[in-house]
């Protein structure tokens, strides 16, 4: 299982099939509470099925589809390491499922497209970033957001200098360097660029950035280096990856614990997520009442068919069920006594557009919010 990323989303939005089902629900680490959240899914393993019926598939398309979730209420390792939140996509060709950072109201849905309002803050705000502790003995890589870290494995990434130094005659110092850190000796003064050859620790540090820029360049997410301090500009010199943190956080990787690499990596990457943030309720502000700015979905949607909507604001927790014809660009809200299994949330179809579009998705309170309105959007021209 992997922790959400941008790309992710992007690939789920662009996805568009019927039968594709969005489920949602807390889950639980610990005692008896993971069992609880396999009783979750089975619950909404009914509801889906009751949905897709509605839709009118027959029982046994509906077992078949739903088989790979189904087997999943049944698997205890699955549910002994998931924590906070699940999400799971399914459609015919496969199941895809993903941690969250933060716990969600359970929930199923049946579309041609998957549902992604619950996965907004992981975008926005509580961001994804990347954690990559390096010391000399062991280098790894981690998926985080404010709360969480994940562990990827990453094909081709060194193990260690040991593995540079294999084809060398330096193992002897290798083991003077791993030794004097196990005893503390390499966290303060003693730098080993004196005893190793500077160019093969560099080829050692660009193996890494090369394995780990193969596997992170796409969602292009801001990295954090774990490491003592002296690696930090060793690291950059040889480093491709563009969004790479000046700061690092500073310490052996080897002594230093998760939660506090995590916690201190967050300090390093808050200013980055909560700048966005306040910069496009700056712009919010200072475009108001000019023709760059929009209220109402019926108005917002199609611009951001269109492509230009930069930042979407929409009241958390809110809806809009309704249909929406990109060919016609005709926006029609559904009424509670017309809202059927057909109707989209017409503010998660706008998200999805921004979103595929490059642009900015933000929850606010409604009270930041103009009086009666559900959506706001700044447009790019």
């Amino acid at each position: 299982m992997d922790l959400f990323t941008r790309e992710d989303l992007k690939d789920i939005m662009e996805f568009r099939a019927f039968p594709s089902l969005s489920f949602y629900l807390p889950a639980h680490r610990m005692g008896t509470e993971t069992r609880q959240s396999a009783t979750r899914l089975k619950n909404l393993l009914k509801q889906a099925e009751d949905l897709l019926h509605e839709r009118g598939l027959r029982t046994a398309q509906i077992r078949t589809l739903l088989e790979p979730v189904a087997e999943l209420v049944e698997n205890a390792i699955f549910w002994e390491y998931r924590d906070n939140g699940l999400a799971l996509f399914l459609h015919a060709d496969g199941l895809r499922s993903f941690q969250l950072p933060f716990a969600v109201e359970e929930s199923v849905t049946v579309s041609d497209r998957f549902r992604i309002r619950p996965l907004i803050p992981l975008v926005n705000g509580d961001g994804m970033f990347h954690l990559l502790p390096i010391s000399l003995s062991e280098s790894r890589l981690y998926d985080c957001t404010r709360r969480t870290l994940v562990e990827r494995k990453v094909p081709g990434l060194p193990a260690s200098l040991k593995e540079i130094l294999s084809t060398y005659e330096d193992e002897r110092v290798y083991q003077h360097h791993t030794s004097a850190a196990k005893t503390g000796g390499a966290a303060k003064g003693f730098n080993p660029i004196k005893e190793l050859d500077k160019a093969r620790i560099e080829e050692y540090l660009r193996e890494v950035d090369l394995a780990v820029g193969r596997q992170i360049a796409r969602d292009r997410a801001p990295l954090v280096l774990v490491c003592v301090d002296y690696l930090l500009p060793m690291f950059r010199n040889v480093s491709k990856y563009g969004p790479l943190m000046e700061r690092n956080v500073s310490g052996s990787p080897d002594t230093l614990k998760p939660d506090r690499m995590l916690s201190e990596a967050w300090e390093i990457v808050r200013p980055l997520f909560e700048k966005s943030r306040t910069r496009a309720f700056a712009q919010w502000e200072a475009m108001s009442g000019t023709s760059r700015m929009l209220e109402g979905i019926l108005r917002i949607l199609p611009a951001a068919a269109q492509g230009r909507v930069e930042t979407l604001f929409l009241v958390d927790g809110q809806s809009a069920p309704g249909t929406f014809d990109p060919v016609t660009e005709k926006v029609d809200p559904a009424s509670e006594e017309r809202e059927d299994a057909v109707s989209d949330d017409l503010y998660e179809l706008a998200a999805a557009y921004v979103f595929h579009q490059g642009g900015d998705v933000f929850l606010t309170e409604e009270a930041e919010m103009p009086a009666g309105v559900g959506c706001a959007a700044l447009l790019r021209y």
